[in-house]
């Protein structure tokens, strides 16, 4: 049986990295490292908690890069993070210094789980997340995805993205897939 790691918030309370979310974190490996610290300033007073902390110094880089906007049916290059079963829209570019760590903590049955960690800025989901598979609820948050992704893209790593999936593809195919 595998322990889950724990971590102690601002006023103390307990954060629990659940092996689900350290599944997910192979591809913000490099949050590990400040993820304590992090987590130590967080200060969680609701069931759901999304914060971007400064840790006033660098921390790392941010696989998140500002990129030429994407015309609407323009192909663009996609590929699937190790571990993920989702495409990102990655370019060749080098990661951006980054002071600041994104967390996402939610609370279920009084007990606060990490659901994700990364270095660098707050970006809304990617259009490819599973989330949108839910229903016509979301189509706003899709459109909002789209034109944030359009002109963002994750750095093209070896080590965080599996490059045998590599695909061409507009953002209404790379939905649709």
């Amino acid at each position: 049986m595998s322990t889950s790691r724990n971590f102690k918030s601002y006023a103390g309370t307990t954060v629990v990295v659940p092996a689900t979310t350290e599944e997910h974190l192979r591809a913000h490996a490099d949050v590990n490292e400040v993820l304590g610290e992090a987590l130590a300033l967080l200060d969680l007073n609701s069931g759901f908690t999304i914060a971007e902390v400064d840790l006033g110094r660098q921390v790392g880089y941010s696989g998140a890069v500002k990129t030429a906007r994407v015309k609407e049916n323009e192909e663009t290059t996609w590929a699937k993070r190790v571990g993920r079963d989702i495409y990102s829209r990655v370019v060749k570019a080098t990661p951006i210094k980054a002071s600041t760590v994104v967390l996402i903590v939610a609370k279920n049955d009084d007990v606060y789980n990490l659901v994700t960690a990364y270095i660098g800025e707050l970006s809304p989901r990617e259009p490819t997340d599973k989330f949108f598979e839910r229903g016509s609820a979301n189509v706003e948050l899709l459109r909002e995805s789209v034109e944030h992704w359009r002109s963002y893209a994750l750095v093209e790593d070896a080590e965080v993205f599996d490059l045998s999936t590599t695909i061409e593809a507009t953002f209404e195919e790379i939905i649709k897939m």
